[in-house]
């Protein structure tokens, strides 16, 4: 989430080359060190800061992850609008929610 990325993009039997730059789709957290997972606990403990809303470097990270993910399942075609809606969900704090609900099951 802190340099640009260059894709490829192959769709309808068309290979495109496209690039995303972090800074250019509204990401503002920029240190690499705070990226760095450590033991389990930590890291379980980042997941549960991710979705009780936390904007950070790691909800960066997902958020780009999950717009990848929604531009290959064709949801969307345009990666910023799939990363602000990823983002604009982890923001609400749904996610804890659902985590919640899925332990309760």
């Amino acid at each position: 989430p802190f340099a640009p990325t260059n894709i490829i993009e192959l769709k309808n039997n068309i290979i495109t080359q496209k690039q995303i730059d972090p800074k250019k789709i509204g990401i503002k957290n920029n240190n690499p060190k705070n990226l760095q997972g450590k033991d389990a606990n930590f890291n379980a403990n980042k997941i549960i800061d991710i979705f009780n809303g936390e904007d950070s470097e790691f909800s960066d990270a997902v958020c780009l992850n999950s717009a990848a993910g929604l531009i290959i399942s064709g949801e969307y075609d345009n990666f910023e609008k799939a990363y602000k809606l990823s983002k604009h969900f982890i923001s609400t704090a749904k996610a804890i929610d659902h985590l919640k609900q899925m332990q309760t099951s």
